[in-house]
Protein backbone atom coordinates (compact mmCIF):
# COMPACT_ATOMS: atom_id res chain seq x y z
CA UNK A 1 0.00 0.00 0.00
CA UNK A 2 1.46 3.39 -1.17
CA UNK A 3 1.61 6.42 1.85
CA UNK A 4 -0.54 8.41 0.12
CA UNK A 5 -3.20 5.83 0.78
CA UNK A 6 -2.28 5.17 3.94
CA UNK A 7 -2.65 8.88 4.80
CA UNK A 8 -6.24 8.65 3.51
CA UNK A 9 -7.24 6.17 5.42
CA UNK A 10 -5.42 7.68 8.81
CA UNK A 11 -7.64 10.91 7.94
CA UNK A 12 -10.48 9.00 7.45
CA UNK A 13 -10.23 6.93 10.29
CA UNK A 14 -9.35 10.20 12.53
CA UNK A 15 -12.81 12.12 11.01
CA UNK A 16 -14.75 9.27 12.24
CA UNK A 17 -13.13 9.08 15.47
CA UNK A 18 -13.64 13.04 15.62
CA UNK A 19 -17.67 12.81 14.61
CA UNK A 20 -17.86 10.13 16.90
CA UNK A 21 -16.58 12.36 19.69
CA UNK A 22 -19.36 14.82 18.52
CA UNK A 23 -22.27 12.64 18.25
CA UNK A 24 -21.25 11.46 22.10
CA UNK A 25 -21.39 15.10 23.55
CA UNK A 26 -24.75 15.31 21.41
CA UNK A 27 -26.13 12.82 22.79
CA UNK A 28 -25.32 12.79 26.19
CA UNK A 29 -25.48 16.18 26.69
CA UNK A 30 -29.36 15.96 26.42
CA UNK A 31 -29.45 13.86 29.79
CA UNK A 32 -26.57 14.76 31.84
CA UNK A 33 -24.12 17.33 32.62
CA UNK A 34 -21.76 14.98 34.32
CA UNK A 35 -17.98 14.67 32.72
CA UNK A 36 -17.33 11.70 34.63
CA UNK A 37 -18.77 8.01 32.49
CA UNK A 38 -19.80 5.40 34.84
CA UNK A 39 -18.83 1.60 33.94
CA UNK A 40 -22.36 1.50 32.67
CA UNK A 41 -22.30 4.32 30.57
CA UNK A 42 -19.05 3.16 28.60
CA UNK A 43 -21.06 -0.22 27.87
CA UNK A 44 -24.21 1.88 26.65
CA UNK A 45 -21.88 4.03 24.52
CA UNK A 46 -19.92 1.23 22.96
CA UNK A 47 -22.93 -0.17 21.90
CA UNK A 48 -24.58 2.51 20.50
CA UNK A 49 -21.59 3.52 18.45
CA UNK A 50 -20.92 -0.36 17.57
CA UNK A 51 -17.09 -0.29 18.58
CA UNK A 52 -15.42 -2.46 21.46
CA UNK A 53 -15.67 -1.27 24.83
CA UNK A 54 -11.77 -0.66 24.48
CA UNK A 55 -11.74 1.33 20.83
CA UNK A 56 -14.37 3.70 23.03
CA UNK A 57 -12.17 4.21 25.87
CA UNK A 58 -9.05 4.44 23.67
CA UNK A 59 -9.91 6.17 20.62
CA UNK A 60 -12.67 8.53 21.43
CA UNK A 61 -12.28 9.26 25.13
CA UNK A 62 -8.99 8.76 24.27
CA UNK A 63 -7.87 7.20 28.06
CA UNK A 64 -4.60 6.74 29.06
CA UNK A 65 -2.99 2.86 29.84
CA UNK A 66 -2.88 3.93 33.15
CA UNK A 67 -6.24 4.88 33.65
CA UNK A 68 -7.53 1.91 31.42
CA UNK A 69 -5.82 -0.48 33.08
CA UNK A 70 -7.23 0.70 36.32
CA UNK A 71 -10.67 0.22 34.61
CA UNK A 72 -10.03 -3.03 33.31
CA UNK A 73 -8.85 -4.33 37.09
CA UNK A 74 -12.01 -2.81 39.18
CA UNK A 75 -9.79 -0.43 40.79
CA UNK A 76 -11.93 2.28 39.14
CA UNK A 77 -15.94 2.88 38.47
CA UNK A 78 -15.86 6.20 36.90
CA UNK A 79 -13.55 7.68 34.29
CA UNK A 80 -13.11 10.89 33.12
CA UNK A 81 -11.98 12.55 29.79
CA UNK A 82 -10.25 15.17 29.03
CA UNK A 83 -11.20 14.70 25.12
CA UNK A 84 -14.54 14.71 25.87
CA UNK A 85 -14.55 17.83 28.07
CA UNK A 86 -13.20 19.76 25.32
CA UNK A 87 -15.92 18.48 23.11
CA UNK A 88 -18.36 19.55 24.86
CA UNK A 89 -17.26 22.69 25.97
CA UNK A 90 -17.07 23.42 22.40
CA UNK A 91 -20.25 22.05 21.26
CA UNK A 92 -22.05 24.17 24.60
CA UNK A 93 -19.66 27.37 23.03
CA UNK A 94 -22.03 27.09 19.99
CA UNK A 95 -25.03 26.37 21.57
CA UNK A 96 -24.55 29.54 23.53
CA UNK A 97 -23.88 31.67 20.54
CA UNK A 98 -27.03 30.42 18.92
CA UNK A 99 -29.23 30.78 22.33
CA UNK A 100 -27.69 34.57 22.20
CA UNK A 101 -28.75 35.60 18.58
CA UNK A 102 -32.42 35.68 19.69
CA UNK A 103 -32.06 37.45 23.27
CA UNK A 104 -31.49 41.00 23.86
CA UNK A 105 -28.67 41.34 26.31
CA UNK A 106 -28.93 45.38 26.82
CA UNK A 107 -32.41 43.94 28.85
CA UNK A 108 -32.55 41.76 31.63
CA UNK A 109 -34.75 38.72 30.26
CA UNK A 110 -35.56 36.07 33.42
CA UNK A 111 -36.33 32.83 33.97
CA UNK A 112 -37.79 30.48 36.04
CA UNK A 113 -37.90 27.28 36.88
CA UNK A 114 -40.19 26.25 34.16
CA UNK A 115 -38.32 28.39 31.38
CA UNK A 116 -35.13 26.96 32.71
CA UNK A 117 -36.71 23.46 31.43
CA UNK A 118 -38.52 24.98 28.40
CA UNK A 119 -35.41 26.50 26.97
CA UNK A 120 -33.21 23.41 27.36
CA UNK A 121 -35.03 21.25 25.91
CA UNK A 122 -35.19 23.11 22.96
CA UNK A 123 -31.66 23.42 22.49
CA UNK A 124 -31.09 19.63 23.23
CA UNK A 125 -29.08 20.07 26.60
CA UNK A 126 -30.16 19.17 29.87
CA UNK A 127 -31.14 22.03 31.86
CA UNK A 128 -27.89 22.03 34.39
CA UNK A 129 -25.41 22.75 30.97
CA UNK A 130 -28.16 25.24 30.07
CA UNK A 131 -28.01 27.42 33.20
CA UNK A 132 -24.16 27.41 33.94
CA UNK A 133 -22.99 26.75 30.17
CA UNK A 134 -25.65 28.57 28.14
CA UNK A 135 -26.65 31.23 30.12
CA UNK A 136 -23.27 31.90 32.61
CA UNK A 137 -25.05 31.80 36.07
CA UNK A 138 -23.10 30.37 38.70
CA UNK A 139 -24.19 27.21 40.66
CA UNK A 140 -25.90 28.36 43.34
CA UNK A 141 -27.86 30.61 41.09
CA UNK A 142 -29.78 27.48 39.52
CA UNK A 143 -29.53 25.43 42.88
CA UNK A 144 -31.80 28.07 44.11
CA UNK A 145 -34.19 28.09 41.10
CA UNK A 146 -34.47 24.27 39.85
CA UNK A 147 -35.36 23.60 43.77
CA UNK A 148 -38.15 26.19 43.70
CA UNK A 149 -41.34 24.09 43.85
CA UNK A 150 -43.71 27.26 43.48
CA UNK A 151 -41.46 28.39 40.48
CA UNK A 152 -41.46 31.88 42.14
CA UNK A 153 -38.03 32.08 42.08
CA UNK A 154 -35.30 33.19 38.94
CA UNK A 155 -32.60 34.00 37.63
CA UNK A 156 -31.78 36.69 34.73
CA UNK A 157 -29.10 37.59 32.27
CA UNK A 158 -28.35 40.93 30.56
CA UNK A 159 -28.52 44.03 32.16
CA UNK A 160 -30.67 47.00 31.55
CA UNK A 161 -28.41 49.43 29.04
CA UNK A 162 -29.78 52.95 28.19
CA UNK A 163 -28.77 55.79 26.26
CA UNK A 164 -29.63 59.41 25.77
CA UNK A 165 -33.23 60.35 24.36
CA UNK A 166 -33.06 62.64 20.61
CA UNK A 167 -33.27 66.28 22.32
CA UNK A 168 -36.28 67.04 19.67
CA UNK A 169 -38.16 64.31 21.25
CA UNK A 170 -37.81 65.65 24.53
CA UNK A 171 -38.53 69.17 23.33
CA UNK A 172 -41.86 67.75 21.62
CA UNK A 173 -43.09 65.72 23.87
CA UNK A 174 -41.76 67.21 27.25
CA UNK A 175 -45.40 67.71 29.02
CA UNK A 176 -46.16 63.92 27.89
CA UNK A 177 -42.91 62.98 30.04
CA UNK A 178 -43.73 65.45 32.89
CA UNK A 179 -46.61 63.74 33.27
CA UNK A 180 -45.18 60.35 33.38
CA UNK A 181 -42.95 61.98 35.99
CA UNK A 182 -45.42 62.76 37.71
CA UNK A 183 -47.17 59.83 38.21
CA UNK A 184 -43.98 58.27 39.18
CA UNK A 185 -43.18 60.01 42.45
CA UNK A 186 -46.98 59.52 43.19
CA UNK A 187 -46.72 55.93 42.82
CA UNK A 188 -43.14 55.88 44.65
CA UNK A 189 -44.49 58.17 47.50
CA UNK A 190 -47.41 56.14 47.86
CA UNK A 191 -45.27 52.73 47.82
CA UNK A 192 -42.95 53.67 50.41
CA UNK A 193 -45.53 54.06 53.01
CA UNK A 194 -48.04 56.56 52.08
CA UNK A 195 -46.40 59.71 52.36
CA UNK A 196 -45.84 63.17 50.92
CA UNK A 197 -42.76 65.30 49.63
CA UNK A 198 -42.49 68.75 50.72
CA UNK A 199 -43.06 71.41 48.33
CA UNK A 200 -39.29 71.98 47.70
CA UNK A 201 -38.55 68.16 47.52
CA UNK A 202 -41.48 67.38 45.29
CA UNK A 203 -40.12 69.77 42.53
CA UNK A 204 -36.72 68.73 42.97
CA UNK A 205 -37.42 65.02 42.60
CA UNK A 206 -39.59 65.84 39.43
CA UNK A 207 -36.99 68.00 37.78
CA UNK A 208 -34.76 65.24 38.71
CA UNK A 209 -36.65 62.75 36.76
CA UNK A 210 -36.75 64.55 33.49
CA UNK A 211 -32.93 64.89 34.23
CA UNK A 212 -32.53 61.22 34.41
CA UNK A 213 -35.35 60.24 31.46
CA UNK A 214 -33.10 62.41 29.21
CA UNK A 215 -30.08 60.67 29.97
CA UNK A 216 -31.77 56.93 30.69
CA UNK A 217 -35.01 56.73 28.41
CA UNK A 218 -33.50 55.40 25.07
CA UNK A 219 -33.42 51.29 25.62
CA UNK A 220 -30.93 49.79 23.27
CA UNK A 221 -31.84 46.93 20.44
CA UNK A 222 -29.34 43.72 20.66
CA UNK A 223 -26.81 45.67 18.37
CA UNK A 224 -26.93 48.24 20.49
CA UNK A 225 -28.61 50.55 18.49
CA UNK A 226 -30.84 53.52 20.27
CA UNK A 227 -34.72 52.69 19.77
CA UNK A 228 -36.11 55.62 19.99
CA UNK A 229 -34.72 58.05 17.08
CA UNK A 230 -37.61 60.39 16.19
CA UNK A 231 -39.24 62.83 17.70
CA UNK A 232 -42.55 60.73 17.46
CA UNK A 233 -44.36 59.50 20.86
CA UNK A 234 -45.73 56.36 20.68
CA UNK A 235 -47.98 54.63 23.78
CA UNK A 236 -45.65 52.16 23.83
CA UNK A 237 -43.22 54.64 25.93
CA UNK A 238 -45.51 54.97 28.46
CA UNK A 239 -45.13 52.04 29.95
CA UNK A 240 -41.07 52.24 29.39
CA UNK A 241 -40.82 56.07 30.97
CA UNK A 242 -42.65 54.60 33.84
CA UNK A 243 -40.85 51.65 34.94
CA UNK A 244 -37.82 53.47 34.41
CA UNK A 245 -38.49 56.74 36.62
CA UNK A 246 -40.75 54.44 39.36
CA UNK A 247 -37.52 52.31 40.28
CA UNK A 248 -35.45 55.90 40.40
CA UNK A 249 -38.14 57.38 42.31
CA UNK A 250 -38.22 54.30 44.93
CA UNK A 251 -34.62 54.94 45.28
CA UNK A 252 -34.19 58.62 45.60
CA UNK A 253 -37.83 59.02 47.70
CA UNK A 254 -36.40 57.11 50.31
CA UNK A 255 -33.36 59.05 50.80
CA UNK A 256 -35.73 61.68 51.79
CA UNK A 257 -37.49 59.72 54.15
CA UNK A 258 -34.27 58.53 55.58
CA UNK A 259 -33.85 62.16 56.39
CA UNK A 260 -37.41 62.61 57.83
CA UNK A 261 -37.85 65.43 55.41
CA UNK A 262 -41.80 64.15 54.23
CA UNK A 263 -45.04 65.29 55.38
CA UNK A 264 -48.38 63.45 56.60
CA UNK A 265 -49.81 61.94 52.67
CA UNK A 266 -52.58 63.81 51.00
CA UNK A 267 -53.88 62.57 48.23
CA UNK A 268 -55.15 66.37 47.33
CA UNK A 269 -52.22 68.01 47.64
CA UNK A 270 -49.29 68.56 44.74
CA UNK A 271 -50.45 65.48 43.12
CA UNK A 272 -53.94 66.78 41.44
CA UNK A 273 -52.53 67.11 38.70
CA UNK A 274 -51.20 63.79 38.04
Amino acid sequence: MKNNEILMILKDENKKRLQMQKELVKERTKNTSEDFFSVNEIFYFSEYFDISMEKFLREILEIDNVKYSKILKGQVTRIYSEAYVKAKNDYLCKKRKIFSKNINLNTKTYFSKKDLLENAEKLDLNVRDFSIKVLEKSSDSFKRVINDENCKRRLYIGSYVTAKLPETFIDNNYSQIEKIAKWAIYSASKRLGGIILLPEDYKDELQKCMIYIYFNGNSLNKNNIPIIKSQRFYKKYIVSFYKKLLSYEMQEISKIVKNKKVLEYNDNIFYRNI
